[in-house]
């Protein structure tokens, strides 16, 4: 019996090895996938917004030429071509004609970048300066009511004639109000046919802007209404959403499309991600640098200063600037830091290549009563975006520098009290709705 017992015992403590070595594995296998998950999860979600330029090496990447740039991209971005057609569409209360006037070059989807922008014609003077610099596709909403439209169509009739690239490479949208309608629309085709002598002066220039249409009635800009229309009508993937006054640095376009052939996979971290540029503005007289290391020089001289700096500094405080400013100038384009739209950069409106992913703007605010942008950078913040600040690329406001004057801005002030109780008691309200988390994002 004796030994009977002695059997069991052994047998039970035999059993109860077995269990404790079973219940280490198991313990050991689901710490270990705890462990996965907490790396998985710290990795995806980190806020990449204290990185370093250092710690930034591993996007330092070049493209290789294996294969084509805009082969990678299309593969990349899987987008599908839309190519420009004219339709007539609305938005809320304002008649929209999509791509009333067309340029002649079409482009693939992954074949270019377009600069999304808005304007009306007393601004086309700009157009000319800004191909020269872009050279490639321009998406232009321009705000036409009642009888500027006759003269916003003379214009572009005009400059497809008489200025180089504009035939070739801009899309003119058209947008007013239903009840600002012309009272006649002729067909694009006409527009196309329209013959100017070029040698008289366009029918932009010295234009009073009390005797325009908006003015007679008291119209406002409807700057987000022209940025939507001008965006979801480019035919590119890439979209570069900016003021018709802001001239980027040459080549940016092949050299972002390299920079997304090199480096897209590496971005995967950090999407979704938007890659914005520095602005500056310079001073009347002087004409706007070509690249970086001209432009260091006249910041350094006080010719040029940051955009804004006397208006609205925190706007545009980009993080790593002074670095930024003291990097030389290469001949690729890299990203150089990275940010997001929080702590003391709440402020941040920046002008970013992106896509038609990210949040259209808010239509509901005007030009007139400001922060037209901060809604949709707000929106960003709430999304998680990641900024990625470019190194060689940058825009220059047409010369002239901004000075505040509080007095002769006295006229904004019952539109800027409009749109700040919009964003303060409707919009904001309602787009916190959508989102758990708010990231520590302000306006």
């Amino acid at each position: 019996m004796r030994s009977s017992n002695r059997n069991n015992n052994h047998l039970k403590s035999d059993a109860d090895k077995t269990k404790k070595k079973y219940f280490c594995l198991l313990f050991v296998c689901i710490f270990g996938v705890i462990a996965v998950i907490f790396v998985l999860v710290h990795s995806t979600n980190r806020t990449p917004a204290t990185l370093t330029p250092t710690e930034l090496y591993p996007l330092k990447c070049t493209y290789n030429g294996s294969f084509t740039e805009t082969q990678s991209i299309k593969a990349l971005t899987n987008c599908t071509n839309k190519y420009a057609e004219y339709s007539v569409g609305k938005r809320n209360s304002y008649v929209v004609l999509y791509n009333y006037v067309t340029s002649s070059k079409r482009f693939n989807c992954e074949e270019s970048v377009t600069y999304v922008t808005h304007a009306d014609f007393t601004f086309l003077d700009n157009l000319g300066p800004l191909l020269e610099k872009w050279n490639g596709p321009i998406s232009l909403a321009m705000h036409a009511p009642g009888t500027d439209f006759y003269k916003t169509v003379e214009s572009i009739a005009y400059l497809r004639r008489c200025t180089s690239q504009v035939a070739e490479l801009v899309t003119f949208h058209l947008f007013f109000l239903e009840d600002h309608a012309p009272n006649e629309i002729p067909h694009p085709s006409f527009i196309a046919n329209m013959t100017y002598n070029c040698s008289t002066n366009p029918p932009f220039e010295n234009v009073d802007r009390k005797d325009m249409y908006v003015s007679k009635h008291s119209l406002i800009y409807p700057i987000n209404v022209g940025r939507n229309v001008a965006r979801v009508s480019a035919e590119t993937y890439y979209v570069f959403t900016s003021d018709i006054e802001l001239y980027p640095s040459p080549n940016v376009i092949p050299q972002f499309l390299n920079l997304i052939a090199a480096c897209d996979y590496k971005m995967l971290p950090y999407k979704p991600v938007v890659f914005v540029l520095h602005i500056f503005e310079i001073e009347k007289g002087y004409d706007v640098p070509t690249n970086k290391t001209d432009l260091i020089r006249l910041l350094k001289r006080g010719t040029v200063i940051r955009f804004h700096q006397n208006i609205c500094s925190v706007c545009h405080t980009i993080p790593e600037f002074d670095e930024w400013a003291q990097a030389n100038e290469t001949s690729e384009l890299q990203i150089f830091t990275l940010g997001k739209r929080t702590g003391k950069y709440y402020h941040w409106e920046p002008i970013y290549i992106g896509t038609n992913a990210e949040p259209l703007y808010d239509e509901r605010l005007s030009w007139e009563g400001m922060k037209d942008k901060v809604v949709q950078g707000y929106e960003l913040c709430l999304r998680n975006y990641t900024f990625f600040v470019l190194d060689n690329a940058f825009l220059v406001h047409k010369p002239g520098i901004k000075k505040s004057d509080p007095e002769k801005n006295k006229w904004r002030k019952r539109f800027v009290e409009y749109n700040d109780k919009l964003i303060e008691q409707v919009i904001i309200p309602s787009i916190n709705k959508n989102y758990k988390n708010l990231n520590g994002c302000q306006l």
